[in-house]
């Protein structure tokens, strides 16, 4: 499993590209710069 900030575009297609599909997401849970950010969680079957 991943966990990674929706915001981080390079880590969502490196990682859409090796299979992983998104398994959750856990709206507005930080805020950076005044912008608020949701994480969410990629995962691959093996």
């Amino acid at each position: 499993m991943v966990l990674y900030s929706w915001n981080n575009p390079g880590s969502i297609n490196f990682h859409q590209k090796n299979g992983f599909n998104e398994g959750g997401r856990l709206k507005k849970v930080g805020k950076k710069n005044g912008q608020e950010f949701d994480t969410v969680w990629m995962q691959k079957m093996l």
